[in-house]
């Protein structure tokens, strides 16, 4: 249950709008008696929908800010799991907001409450690249202990801050959840600080102990003049590691991988760290990799797939502005094109996939409404659809797809973790309705498929980040019925191409290192274990 000790830290969307009219958003102050920060870039502001109430955070991992529950709560105290009711945004990197270059600004997706503690999990849309998320603290504040409290909240003179403050504070007390804070020099934590990084600082670097939940906000402007107490709450997060690492990992990956072959040479590209596309090749005739990965220009990604029409790879991508766009590599000329952006006009794109059927590139994404949505671009005449078509509303996270025979065999994981698939039969034109796939997969992060003759072979990585497979038989008509478990690397991408009835298998471990294993359906064995791609990129 949530301690009541103090009161709620949020600010208020009439206060932010009175404050924003009186034009008080230029002038600063410290947090009672604070400072104004330049440091712990990795404290965020949260404001939900347009101004109604702001908060503070932390970002945890480049796609995940954690905070208090309450700054998403509804009038009886809950917080509703899945998307905000109500648009978020984050902003991260930016100590001093009017400096717009600065961090970065990204859209909330997705909420995880805790399920017995002030705290959610806030996933961005599109992850930060350019800031350097908190390490999570492993043991509790001591008594005694000096923490630093960071946040975005309102000050002595000041509603809306637009710089970032700091104040120490004592930890007073610490029970099973939380961790009761005493102030130093008059400091107070004021309404707009909720879910603000309670931090133990060590040797120059800063571990998250806590965040702020509860104030007596004494001093802070607007609380009452007969109100002095400045002591606050926290809640703990040193314990709640677990839940953190099970929540970023059982959610689709922001990794980014694709693989299309050529002849014998693949392909392989895949956004950096820094977001941007990075390609090499593996040619399996000579049994050679490139050896490095070649940075090449473009928007962040946080999607990517690809398709080869004429020795021509067609790369696909969605933005960090949700926008798709393509970009090729001709394989004729060695050259690349500029990105572009597919014409349809796509918004809120959150994962792609792609196939070939003759000359024409069959290109579905998940829209921001969670649905399949489809257009297709002809390569022999060089002419786009010039619309998305909406096919279905099963609400997925994760697509992968492969042709038999002219159709196009589309498979999803939905947001209920199972594994679905529906066809596109270019010989008819017609699409069938979604199916489960034979085998009863839950807890599905992410998809692969690649054909070998008839058959698909279909690989996700599973609840445990392990990689398991089945194969559908479209000349017989059969699945293999199970999912079949082939190691235990964690795994956060996969992407797959085959050359000479070798499925090449690549993930990103959760180590963010590129490995390849290999199926080879000439012998019916699998590699023995995963090895590193050559060129050392982390994504």
């Amino acid at each position: 249950m949530r301690s009541t000790r103090g009161r709620r830290i949020l600010i208020s969307g009439a206060a932010v709008a009175a404050a924003i009219s009186a034009g008080l958003v230029a002038t600063e102050s410290a947090a009672v008696e604070g400072a104004e920060e330049s440091a712990h870039s990795f404290t965020t502001k949260i404001v939900v929908g347009d101004s109604q109430r702001a908060c503070s955070g932390a970002l945890v991992d480049p796609r995940w800010v954690l905070t208090t529950a309450d700054c998403f709560a509804d009038a009886a105290g809950d917080v509703k799991p899945g998307a905000p009711e109500t648009p978020t945004t984050v902003t991260v990197g930016r100590p001093d907001l009017t400096q717009t270059g600065a961090g970065a600004s990204r859209p909330v997706s997705e909420l995880v409450p805790h399920p017995d503690r002030d705290l959610v999990m806030v996933k961005l849309a599109y992850r930060v690249t350019n800031v350097r998320p908190v390490s999570v603290a492993e043991t509790p504040a001591s008594a005694t202990e000096n923490l630093t409290v960071t946040g975005y909240g309102r000050t002595k003179t000041v509603w809306v801050p637009s710089r970032m403050h700091s104040a120490t504070f004592t930890a007073h007390a610490t029970d099973a959840t939380t961790i009761s804070l005493a102030s130093t020099n008059g400091a107070a934590i004021c309404q707009g600080d909720a879910g603000g990084p309670v931090l133990r600082e060590t040797g120059g670097t800063a571990q998250l102990v806590a965040v702020a939940s509860r104030s007596w906000q004494g001093g802070c402007l607007g609380s009452p003049a007969t109100e002095t107490r400045t002591g606050a709450l926290s809640t703990r997060v040193d314990d709640t590691r677990a839940w953190m690492r099970e929540t970023i990992d059982s959610s689709p990956s922001d990794a980014v991988l694709t693989a299309s072959p050529t002849a014998k040479v693949v392909h392989l590209s895949a956004a950096g760290l820094d977001g941007v596309l990075h390609t090499t090749d593996a040619n399996y005739g000579t049994g050679t990799w490139t050896g490095s990965w070649t940075r090449l220009d473009g928007p962040d990604l946080i999607s990517l797939t690809s398709a080869v029409v004429d020795n021509v790879v067609h790369m696909y991508g969605v933005g960090t502005d949700g926008k798709v766009y393509g970009k090729d590599a001709n394989y004729n000329t060695g050259k690349f094109t500029a990105w572009n952006e597919v014409p349809g006009g796509a918004t809120g794109a959150r994962a792609l996939t792609a196939s070939v059927t003759g000359s024409t590139v069959h290109l579905q994404m998940i829209g921001p409404d969670g649905a399949l949505h489809t257009t297709d671009a002809n390569y022999g005449t060089g002419t786009w659809a010039g619309k998305w078509t909406r096919i279905d509303a099963k609400p997925l996270k994760a697509i992968a797809s492969a042709v038999v025979d002219n159709v196009v065999h589309i498979y999803a994981a939905g947001t209920d973790g199972k594994v679905y698939g529906i066809d596109a039969n270019y010989n008819t034109g017609k699409f069938t309705a979604w199916n489960e796939v034979p085998g009863g997969a839950t807890g599905a992060r992410a998809l692969t498929a690649s054909v070998t003759g008839s058959t698909v072979h279909l690989q996700m990585i599973g609840p445990d980040g392990a990689l398991h497979t089945t194969d559908a038989n479209y000349g017989t008509g059969t699945w293999a019925g199970k999912w079949t478990r082939i190691d235990a690397k964690p795994l956060k991408a996969i992407a797959s191409a085959v050359v000479d009835n070798v499925v090449h298998i690549y993930a990103a471990g959760t180590d963010g290192k590129v490995y390849g294993i290999d199926a080879n359906y000439n012998t019916g064995r699998w590699s023995e274990t995963w090895s590193a791609v050559p060129g050392g990129i982390t994504v």
